[in-house]
């Protein structure tokens, strides 16, 4: 799949290139080995996009499913970063998606 309208790098970072209109989503299973608190967000130019901070306290071994998504107005060169920050010792991101949709 192309990243129409973006660019992107290895940490999770999307810039984009056309401004206008997005939708912003993800979905992700983590597995927190030590147990902890987790949380996730998204953020524009390093700053949290309102309503999309989400916090966790997890179990040991424990699988859980965080997924968000806003629609917000967006400019040429703006970076889109989906952060994954804990207390934690350990874990995995099982499975995810990270999806930025132009919608005008």
């Amino acid at each position: 799949m192309s990243l129409l309208n973006t660019n992107s790098n290895e940490n999770y970072t999307l810039t984009i290139t056309e401004e206008g209109i997005y939708e912003i989503a993800y979905n992700m299973i983590i597995n927190i080995t030590d147990g902890g608190d987790v949380s996730t967000s998204i953020q524009q130019n390093g700053n949290n996009l309102a309503g999309t901070l989400q916090s966790v306290t997890t179990q040991n071994a424990q699988d859980f499913t965080v997924n968000n998504s806003v629609i917000t107005s967006l400019e040429a060169n703006d970076k889109i970063t989906l952060v994954i920050e804990g207390n934690n010792k350990s874990g995995t991101v099982e499975e995810a998606s990270f999806t930025v949709k132009k919608l005008n």
